[in-house]
């Protein structure tokens, strides 16, 4: 039994012989080519923006913002955090002056793109996250500062430039922490000062510090040290102290760093000395406090100078109340 031939040759059979164009040959053959090449050609531009990414890492190692603003092309603005926008070479140089004017020497920058998305051909956007620390020329270790931004970097014929760039800092950085500082701080002092000394565990570093002038009159120390002996004050302040009313007049919060500006009333309850208020005596004093945070969100310092008047009864030309002394 003959067997049937295949389907193929039927179909040539009905369609007949049929010959290509030349042309439509070398399209095909062309179009068969181009995923290899487009996928040559994305990871060789991806390979020449990593290279500007590191070279600009390089130079600004260097601190030299007029290098640095070659980076980009002419028309370029860069905006970092909360900074003036700065568009074009000469400002975009002067930005970066006077940012290494504000940084140690020996800074240094890590770059790390999270994502790199061609857009087209010649237009890629960046999502970056630099560090910045080192060591001074004591060998002291500087704070780190983190930062995230955005990029967009353009090819100019075979080079590429930065056309855009946008900084701002982590959650985590420094310069982003000043108001969740602030109401640490102020949680602190309230507990500190007002019966509360479970906040010492909750918010004290290990090695606190906590010092007043009149601590040498009291303690014949300038400053108490260790967390034991933080809660041990605030035990002992609250045994002496009731009804405690802090005001917080002015604040300023700079990374880990806390000033206030506070006045404080309070009802005497401790055993009477000569010299010191009356038992049932209400007291008022103020004062200036610095607070100092850790990396890991810890107060270690609280140093501070009260007076009576405090500073902005002072001002207010209100007459002394009180003694002032506030153990």
């Amino acid at each position: 039994m003959n067997a049937s031939p295949p389907r193929s040759s039927g179909i040539r059979r009905f369609f007949g012989s049929v010959k290509l164009p030349a042309t439509m040959v070398a399209v095909s053959v062309l179009m068969t080519g181009l995923p290899c090449a487009a996928a040559a050609q994305t990871s060789d531009d991806s390979a020449a923006v990593r290279a500007l990414v590191e070279a600009y890492r390089t130079t600004w190692n260097q601190h030299d913002p007029s290098a640095l603003a070659t980076f980009f092309t002419q028309d370029a603005d860069v905006i970092m955090g909360s900074d003036p926008v700065a568009i074009g070479w000469e400002a975009i140089q002067g930005s970066w002056r006077d940012y290494f004017a504000r940084q140690e020497p020996e800074r240094r920058v890590a770059i790390d793109i999270h994502r790199m998305r061609l857009i087209t051909p010649a237009v890629a956007v960046l999502n970056v996250a630099t560090t910045t620390g080192g060591r001074n020329a004591q060998g002291e270790t500087l704070k780190s500062r983190k930062a995230r931004g955005t990029w967009v970097v353009v090819r100019k014929g075979d080079t590429w430039r930065i056309s855009a760039m946008r900084g701002m800092p982590t959650e985590q950085d420094r310069i982003i922490r000043g108001p969740g500082r602030l109401s640490q701080v102020q949680r602190f002092m309230r507990g500190v000062y007002g019966c509360d000394p479970s906040v010492v565990d909750a918010l004290a570093a290990d090695s606190v510090v906590l010092s007043y002038p009149i601590f040498e009159q009291l303690y014949h120390t300038p400053a108490l040290r260790g967390r034991p002996a933080v809660r041990s004050f605030a035990e002992g302040f609250c045994s002496r102290w009731k009804e405690g009313r802090l005001t917080v007049h002015e604040s300023l919060a700079d990374g880990d760093n806390v000033v206030l500006v506070w006045s404080f009333r309070a009802r005497f309850v401790g055993s009477e000395s000569p010299g010191g208020p009356a038992a049932g005596e209400e007291q008022a004093w103020g004062g200036i406090t610095f607070y100092r945070f850790d990396d890991s969100g810890k107060i270690t310092a609280e140093i501070g100078e009260e007076s009576t008047p405090g500073p902005m009864a002072r001002v207010a030309g209100k007459q002394r109340e009180g003694s002032g002394r506030a153990p």
